[in-house]
């Protein structure tokens, strides 16, 4: 895909497209639409996509919403551009399959639950720009041993 996109784009991806695998955003800009602020992926964009296992998000993404990827239990591999800032609440939250993942190097703040039940998550490191990790963001990661905290970190729970 390119160009411009917009909560209603992430509507049809979500609930019409049932057997979407694999998605590239990188060469569009998501716009604001109704209470839907420009360049953040909306709250629930791709919940329970249970056949999605690749995206790629646009460059110029500032913020994943709430529970945007929850339930995607087949997702294996996700670009994040550098720009991101929040990892909002249960974000990756029963994504199953899901072992490893660069986080942004302008990552501020994972949210409560944003990583809970990734079962197959062995270790991440926190770009030293992290100041606040949530209650219960790796909870439930039963294969996760190594997580290397930032000397920026602030807050955690």
């Amino acid at each position: 895909l390119s160009g411009k996109i917009d909560q209603r784009d992430f509507v049809i991806m979500r609930d019409s497209m049932l057997v979407l695998t694999n998605i590239n955003l990188k060469y569009t800009t998501i716009q604001a639409y109704s209470s839907n602020l420009a360049n953040k992926v909306p709250q629930y964009a791709f919940q329970n996509k249970e056949h999605l296992s690749s995206i790629i998000l646009p460059d110029s993404t500032i913020e994943i919403e709430d529970c945007a990827f929850q339930h995607c239990y087949n997702l294996t591999n996700i670009e994040l551009p550098s720009t991101i800032t929040r990892i909002g609440k249960a974000v990756f939250g029963n994504c199953n399959n899901l072992a490893n993942i660069n986080l942004p190097t302008q990552l501020k703040i994972i949210d409560y639950s944003a990583f809970s039940s990734c079962y197959s998550l062995a270790s991440i490191d926190l770009p030293e720009t992290v100041t606040t990790i949530g209650y219960d963001a790796f909870s439930v990661c039963t294969k996760l041993t190594n997580i290397n905290l930032s000397d920026s970190l602030i807050k955690i729970g």
